[in-house]
Order: C-alpha cells, then structure tokens, then sequence
C-alpha cells in the first residue's frame, strides 16, 4: 500500500474496499482483515493446501450462492470446481455453451 502514490491508508482500506475470504485459505486468513469483508465457503478437497486461494473458485461461490437470475454462468465453475450445471434459459445445452478442452 505504501508503493502507491499517494499511498493508500489503513482508513482507506477499511472505508473503501470490500473483501472476500474463503473458509480454509490459509493465505486469506493471515493478518488483520479490513472492516468490510464477507467470509465465503470452500469447496476444494479437504487435502488440497492453497485450493481454497483460488480468485475464480471464489467467483464461482459467490455466483452459485447469490444466484445468477438468468445471467451468464462461468462454465469454469462446473468443469473445474464441480458445481451443478446452471439450468439452460435458451435452446442450447450446458455441453453444447461450455465444451470441456482437453490438454
């Protein structure tokens, strides 16, 4: 925060930005957290050390938590984090709208 210019306050921290901290992020839960924040589940296996510190798992979370209403679901969060696949609001299927690249 010191590397800004100008430099970015505590105060600033706690009056102007918003975060999300996922149940089991070891990364997340160091240090203090700022007064706006709001604590996220984890799906990620039991055994896997940083799968929890995962930007889009935590977008998929807040996606599938808060809902979608019609809108756009990351095909990431069901072919790489295993959440239901959203119901079809058109005439193309989940396979058909998010196909699975192999490597």
């Amino acid at each position: 925060r010191h590397t800004l210019d100008p430099p970015v306050t505590l105060e600033d921290l706690d009056e102007k930005t918003f975060d999300t901290i996922p149940g089991r992020d070891i990364i997340a839960n160091i240090g203090g957290r700022p007064r706006l924040y709001q604590q996220l589940e984890c799906t990620a296996p039991m055994n896997s050390l940083l799968g929890c510190h995962s930007m889009f798992r935590s977008l998929c979370e807040l996606s599938y938590s808060c809902g979608t209403e019609g809108h756009a679901f990351f095909c990431r969060c069901h072919n790489d984090f295993g959440y239901p696949k959203p119901k079809s609001i058109g005439n193309r299927t989940f396979e058909e709208a998010c196909p699975v690249i192999e490597n």
